[in-house]
């Protein structure tokens, strides 16, 4: 009797990762790297450096999370948001926001100041970052 060898998942890929995708929407090239290299163990990250991109993008795939800046320009965050619940209604927004923005608008998006600490944005994803071994 032969026994096919047991494939093995790494944790964050079998916990975090299988099929949750998230679209990061800012204006900033460091923000979208920074937000795709610590997300991308936990999530399949696609970003987007401008609301007309997000469009795009939400058009053409359904998305988990949502994170956007809240300063895009003609209300292209509110845009990005409408859109998003409009594909998925069960969809986690969250605006990162400049403090002069604080308490802007009646979304029910989550609000991150920025600059923010990646890992408050992970909290507010659900993503439970676990340290790896070396």
């Amino acid at each position: 009797m032969h026994r096919q060898p047991r494939q093995v998942v790494p944790e964050a890929d079998a916990v975090d990762r299988p099929g949750r995708r998230l679209l990061i929407v800012d204006g900033d090239r460091l923000t979208r790297w920074s937000v795709e290299s610590y997300l991308s163990d936990s999530f399949v990250v696609v970003s987007a450096a401008s609301a007309e991109e997000a469009a795009r993008r939400l058009a053409a795939d359904r998305f988990d999370a949502v994170v956007v800046a809240d300063d895009l320009p003609d209300g292209g965050a509110s845009n990005v948001e409408r859109l998003a619940q409009e594909r998925n209604a069960g969809v986690m927004v969250v605006r990162t926001v400049i403090e002069s923005a604080r308490g802007r608008g009646e979304s029910g998006a989550a609000r991150l100041e920025k600059p923010f600490e990646l890992s408050r944005l992970a909290a507010l994803l659900g993503v439970a970052r676990r340290k790896k071994e070396v």
